[in-house]
């Protein structure tokens, strides 16, 4: 089962990788959104206190997934050109570049809520001695952790050297 899984994880990269346009979302970052937000969902099925919280934060991660890739991401997919120097100019970054600087107030504070629903689910978790879900939420506050850290001023900085 796991070199199924394995296997059909290598193509789909493959396969995405090659269709991807040079303006989107970075597929490592997509993928890593959607590993976490189906995990979270697949808890969030279950009844229970574990299953309320996961709830609350599937509630709030999957539109600020839709945020972020939006206007954090699609940035990011310029950062090998910019570190080269190979980049030129992009029309539609200007605008993106405009609009992510005008939201990241907002996809911090987003931030912030998420990881406060994530710490819930860990709590909830580590209560009903469920280590599986105590690790996805930890891990899951690891990486928002590292968005808003990195991620967000990284962007940032790709634009303003892009542009």
């Amino acid at each position: 089962m796991r070199a199924k899984l394995f296997a059909s994880a290598v193509l789909s990269v493959f396969a995405t990788a090659a269709s991807a346009a040079s303006f989107g979302t970075p597929y490592g970052l997509s993928a890593i959104h959607q590993d976490f937000l189906s995990q979270l969902k697949q808890v969030a099925s279950e009844s229970g206190d574990v299953g309320a919280a996961a709830r609350a934060a599937a509630g709030v991660l999957e539109p600020h997934i839709e945020l972020e890739e939006s206007v954090v991401l699609p940035v990011l997919s310029y950062a090998e050109d910019a570190a080269g120097g190979n980049a030129s100019a992009i029309p539609e970054l200007p605008a993106i570049l405009a609009r992510l600087k005008a939201e990241l107030p907002l996809l911090l504070d987003a931030e912030t809520n998420l990881i406060g629903t994530l710490v819930e689910l860990y709590a909830v978790a580590d209560t009903d001695g469920r280590s599986e879900i105590v690790q996805l939420a930890e891990r899951m506050i690891w990486h928002e952790t590292n968005d808003a850290e990195i991620l967000y001023p990284a962007a940032v900085l790709v634009g303003d050297n892009v542009r």
